[in-house]
């Protein structure tokens, strides 16, 4: 992932609950993966990445390729995982990937997914 800013944003558990989140403002995409609505209903923070152990609570996620180059600051035929904020988002990719989408601008295709933890 780039070294951008960071935002806080709202992450919404598999149980309901709403929690804070801290990524990077283009890993919420409308119609792809939009946020959760706040305000937030638990103040356990969530993580997009480290380990479980050191970490707390880890997102769900969407594991992904780029499809050509990568966007500037990315590795060329680098990965990338983005926090799925909503359960409705998760449920809707498909387990075996191939779900398209456009990240800064860039086209990209899902790889996987990974289960939330710790929450």
């Amino acid at each position: 992932m780039s070294s951008g800013a960071f935002v806080d944003s709202f992450y919404e558990s598999n149980a309901g609950d709403i929690h804070p989140i801290r990524v990077q403002p283009e890993s919420i995409i409308a119609g792809f993966n939009p946020a959760a609505i706040g305000p937030t209903t638990n103040s356990q923070r969530v993580y997009v990445t480290g380990s479980n152990r050191s970490r707390g609570a880890k997102a769900r996620a969407l594991l992904a390729r780029w499809v050509g180059a990568p966007p500037a600051g990315y590795v060329n035929g680098g990965r990338i995982r983005l926090a799925v904020f909503t359960p409705n988002a998760y449920n809707a990719l498909g387990a075996a990937g191939g779900d398209a989408f456009t990240y800064l601008g860039t086209s990209a295709v899902t790889t996987g997914k990974s289960p939330e933890r710790g929450l």
